[in-house]
């Protein structure tokens, strides 16, 4: 903290220090401190998608589930270096507030375009689980 706090005193356009200080602030669960440094970055750097997706998880963890979408489709439509974990969580999101068509469509998605990624095999299966698809279910495990 000290180190970030210093860094956009002495340069306060840099983006990712503020990016920085606000993860900082979300893992001491200072949402509020947390959203500033993060609205910073994105303010200072709009393409800086790491700044969306930790903000779409601070929203997320405060029950803002609508805002953390928003932000998730933001970077899924700039293709950024948190793309696929943008599709994953974004079906996840979907599915906390009840999007269970919304959230198998992004994991048949992102699972289209990253094939080899277990974790979204696992997370579809918990979801063909739900839907009381188990033999689709145990085929996503198995893969």
């Amino acid at each position: 903290v000290d180190a970030f706090s210093k860094a956009v005193v002495v340069e306060p356009k840099f983006a990712i220090a503020w990016y920085n200080l606000g993860r900082i602030e979300r893992s001491l669960n200072h949402f509020d401190q947390a959203k500033t440094y993060l609205d910073r970055a994105i303010e200072l750097q709009s393409d800086l998608t790491k700044a969306y997706f930790e903000r779409a998880l601070l929203f997320k963890q405060i029950g803002e589930n609508e805002k953390a979408l928003s932000d998730y489709n933001t970077i899924i439509k700039m293709k950024g270096d948190t793309y696929m974990e943008a599709f994953s969580n974004r079906g996840l999101t979907k599915k906390a507030i009840g999007d269970y068509g919304g959230a198998l469509a992004d994991l048949n998605q992102a699972i289209e375009e990253f094939p080899q990624n277990a974790e979204l095999f696992k997370n579809r299966g918990n979801l063909q689980f739900l839907f009381g698809l188990h033999r689709k279910a145990i085929d996503d495990y198995t893969q």
